[in-house]
């Protein structure tokens, strides 16, 4: 008598379908199924994205705490002054039907600075509110951003406006119509300023959007005289900032600045030297204003 086989698992491995991804399953021989291996289609060269500041308002707020101590004095207090700065910007392309990568008219205002300082430091608390927001204009071609400050601003002492202004030139850098993993740029600001007083990764997400990812590197050198009671001081320096920005670029938007920096100065006044360490931390927010 025939006995029954004691291996289905036989018979069905036997009329098993072949699940190939992207192949096709032919009828071969015995009605035996077998995969057949296409080949994957080489991967499309990836064009670099290409930047371009796009039209619109936007809100920047912009925060740097900054620590001051005098070098190798361990007996002083470390001060920290807190600057916060509110500004609008408005991107408006010269012809209504102009491209994004034409030339623009940069318009805004810085609406309102904050400064706590600590106290040792000269400009004291409670920075008094702007008498009226303080205009800024320039222009912008793709992501090149140039900002006119005028030269009345930068040389009157009386005045902090210059020194607001100078300010704004980092919350919309100047970047390449390109950026492609591994790039990298280098451009030279040189600001005259009387105070007063006062890409790494293009996969990066950020609020659930892909954004590219720009490590900044920056290299201050100062130079400056002025007086202190009277007496002629000369202050010279130099430092580093490191940092990152987070682009949009299919968006053509700058979301967020971070950086950290560290200022080494000198002041010399009647054949006295002192030098003082300043450490900071820089922070900047990029929104998009309700619709009127």
């Amino acid at each position: 008598m025939h006995q029954p086989s004691h291996h289905p698992h036989r018979r069905t491995v036997a009329i098993a379908t072949w699940l190939v991804s992207g192949a096709t399953v032919v009828a071969c021989g015995g009605g035996r199924r077998l995969p057949v291996e296409v080949p994957a289609p080489s991967p499309a060269a990836v064009a670099p994205a290409a930047f371009a500041y796009a039209p619109g308002e936007r809100k920047a707020f912009f925060e740097s705490r900054a620590t001051v101590r005098v070098a190798g004095d361990t007996s002083t207090v470390i001060d920290t002054v807190v600057t916060r700065l509110y500004a609008t910007f408005r991107i408006v392309p010269s012809i209504p039907s102009a491209t994004p990568a034409a030339a623009a008219t940069l318009g805004g205002s810085v609406d309102s600075v904050m400064i706590d300082a600590g106290s040792h430091a000269s400009v004291g608390s409670g920075t008094p509110p702007l008498a009226a927001p303080i205009p800024l204009a320039g222009t912008v071609e793709g992501g090149s951003v140039r900002l006119d400050i005028p030269s009345a601003a930068t040389t009157d002492c009386d005045s902090p406006v210059g020194a607001y202004l100078a300010m704004t030139s980092d919350l919309l850098p100047s970047l390449p119509p390109h950026l492609a993993p591994g790039d990298s740029w280098s451009d030279t600001v040189t600001s005259t300023s009387c105070r007063g007083g006062v890409v790494q990764d293009t996969a990066a997400v950020h609020d659930d959007r892909r954004v590219t990812r720009v490590a900044r590197t920056t290299s201050y050198r100062l130079s400056g005289t002025g007086a202190q009671a009277g007496v002629p001081v000369r202050v010279a320096g130099d430092g580093t900032r490191e940092g990152e920005l987070l682009v949009d670029v299919s968006a053509g938007q700058l979301l967020t600045t971070t950086a950290r920096s560290s200022l080494n100065l000198t002041f010399e006044a009647v054949g006295r030297v002192q030098r003082v360490v300043q450490d900071g931390v820089q922070r900047l927010v990029m929104t998009v204003p309700p619709e009127p």
